[in-house]
């Protein structure tokens, strides 16, 4: 069961999420009183595996796995799709989840990061290749 923690630009929230389940968690942490209060948590549905955090808008870029059965039994003749999640306010009542990037494992196999950076978006994946694709 692994999880991951993020921690906010303004260094005021955190983010978790664990890879089991599917979804994360957030919450509003004061580093003087080591106080933490929970915000939300949000199902995404799809096996997310790293965050990142968009420095300029505070956004998250998630590297998932739309069908995580088929990276562990791969097979190259169907092989584990790719899909890059986008968060755009995470912290407010209605965030706002967006497909950035989707692919059925030909183009890109197992996306495990993503981020933004210089107008374009950088995608990692497992065991498979880099993708750089221009952000409109």
């Amino acid at each position: 069961f692994r999880r991951v923690a993020l921690i906010s630009g303004d260094t005021h929230k955190l983010c978790f999420k664990s890879t089991l389940v599917m979804h994360g968690s957030c919450y509003k942490h004061a580093f003087v009183s080591s106080y933490s209060k929970y915000i939300t948590t949000l199902t995404v549905g799809s096996l997310c595996d790293n965050i990142e955090v968009d420095h300029v808008t505070g956004d998250l870029w998630l590297g998932c796995h739309p069908n995580p059965l088929k990276l562990i039994n791969f097979d190259p003749k169907d092989p584990p799709g790719s899909e890059v999640l986008r968060i755009k306010n995470i912290h407010s009542d209605q965030p706002v989840v967006t497909l950035e990037y989707g692919n059925d494992g030909h183009e890109l196999m197992a996306s495990t990061v993503a981020a933004r950076y210089d107008g374009k978006l950088l995608i990692g994946t497992v065991f498979h290749k880099a993708l750089s694709c221009v952000l409109k």
